[in-house]
């Protein structure tokens, strides 16, 4: 497998975008540089392995998430982000998510949820 070191930079920009995070604040957990960060993004920098999971650690992401083309490749990995999102919703967010995923259920095994 060649890894797609742009692509890659992508999903890291992408992910930290959507953690809501400055490279700067990027650079600080993973001890390394912004600029560095910035080439790495841009998939014009190789980062060493050792970086690359430090970088996957501080994003809360598994390593396979930026080298596979299927995001969130794995369905636990999606179920821990949707629990962690959970745990911060209000008792009225999370009764309406529940209503929600009964009629994701109910639509897809064509009968109501048993539990």
């Amino acid at each position: 497998m060649e890894i797609n070191y742009q692509k890659m930079g992508r999903r890291i920009r992408s992910r930290r975008r959507e953690l809501g995070l400055t490279q700067f604040a990027l650079a600080e957990r993973c001890g390394i540089s912004t600029v560095y960060i910035s080439h790495v993004e841009n998939g014009t920098a190789t980062p060493s392995l050792g970086v690359f999971l430090s970088i996957a650690e501080a994003l809360e992401a598994t390593p396979d998430y930026f080298l596979v083309d299927t995001p969130f490749a794995s369905k636990e990995y999606l179920q821990d982000g949707i629990a962690k999102k959970l745990r911060q919703c209000s008792d009225s967010s999370l009764r309406v998510v529940e209503r929600l995923i009964d009629a994701l259920l109910e639509e897809q095994w064509g009968k109501p949820s048993p539990f």
